[in-house]
């Protein structure tokens, strides 16, 4: 991948057992400071570049609460493609351990690009990261 890199200090200072338990007991883990400010205020910024988007959804057309969140199209922004490939190297043990204990029909590839090619091949060629809902 052609990511920018970003200071990984924050990320490699997480605990990802901790994360790992808190996703097996909620499903859900709180990573704290994963962007810094001017990195939030950049991305929230580009909410409006309807350009930058592929897909908006509206939380009330579907019963899902108040709100909507947009997908980014290719290109990603830089930062955005940069967590994208160093979250997924963190997340892929904790994604093959479920998959193993749900009776998942196979590891998740080591990297992320071993993964998007295997989702290009099944016909899922759509950027998937959304940015946050207003």
């Amino acid at each position: 991948m052609n990511a920018v890199l970003r200071d990984t200090r924050g990320l490699d200072a997480l605990d990802w057992n901790h994360v790992g338990a808190a996703l097996d007991a909620d499903g859900v883990a709180i990573v704290p400071n994963l962007l810094t400010r001017d990195e939030a205020i950049d991305l929230a910024a580009r909410y409006d570049e309807r350009e930058r988007f592929r897909s908006r959804v509206v939380m009330q057309r579907y019963r899902f609460g108040r709100g909507e969140y947009q997908y980014f199209r290719y290109p990603l922004p830089p930062i955005v493609e940069a967590l994208r490939e160093q979250l997924y190297e963190a997340l892929v043990p904790i994604a093959n351990r479920w998959s193993e204990q749900l009776g998942g029909g196979g590891a998740f590839p080591p990297d992320l690009g071993a993964f998007l090619r295997r989702c290009h091949e099944a016909g899922q060629c759509r950027p998937t990261p959304p940015v946050a809902a207003r």
